[in-house]
């Protein structure tokens, strides 16, 4: 695609889909911080700041759910397996290449990235609620191990999450960006990106 052409996408996968097959890889790279930048990363920081916001309720859960979503997206691009099954592992693969290596750390026999697939995100995506442990502090510390009725649970600040993940995020698409064109990392990208972003899988 012309560069000028190439400039005006929008970032919106529904106004931008119909052009999305003309693009060059390169240009596929390109997109995803765009993309990003409308959909993702800025509303993210707007639902932290509202968290500690009002006094009768909190975005904290949904802001998490957001959150977990996207590692589990970024999982899918950097993987490759865009299928159905392969969504746990997505997750855990992208926190365990990008996250904090406190992430690979047990608590009851599992990593703490399985704790974050299974507790957090599954617990809050099916049923409103982190299923053993939750989010608090204020980025001091990020994790702690607390004993909530007779199970060990696991507590993740907020704030050190959030910064986490954007840092994750960062380091994600500078990879992407330098990877060769033989790089395993931009072929699952590439493909990737046709089958989610151009066919709707």
């Amino acid at each position: 695609m012309k560069p000028k052409k190439f400039a005006n996408l929008r970032g919106w996968i529904d106004y931008d889909r119909i052009h999305l097959r003309h693009l060059t890889d390169q240009q596929k790279i390109d997109y995803l911080p765009r993309r990003l930048d409308v959909a993702l990363l800025p509303p993210l920081d707007d639902l932290f700041a509202g968290i500690s916001q009002y006094p009768n309720y909190s975005p904290l859960l949904c802001y998490a759910n957001c959150v977990c979503c996207a590692i589990e997206a970024f999982g899918k691009f950097l993987t490759g397996h865009y299928q159905q099954g392969h969504a746990g592992a997505n997750f855990c693969t992208f926190v365990k290449a990008y996250m904090d290596p406190r992430f690979q750390r047990k608590i009851a026999q599992r990593t703490y990235s399985r704790v974050l697939w299974d507790d957090f995100r599954n617990g809050i995506a099916h049923g409103f609620v982190v299923k053993h442990g939750g989010f608090e502090g204020d980025g001091s510390y990020y994790f702690k191990k607390r004993m909530i009725a007779g199970k060990w649970a696991l507590i993740i600040s907020p704030t050190s999450f959030h910064q986490d993940f954007k840092a994750a995020v960062a380091r994600y698409l500078v990879d992407l960006k330098d990877a060769a064109p033989t790089d395993q990392l931009r072929q699952n990208y590439l493909k990737t990106f046709d089958a989610v972003y151009i066919h709707g899988a």
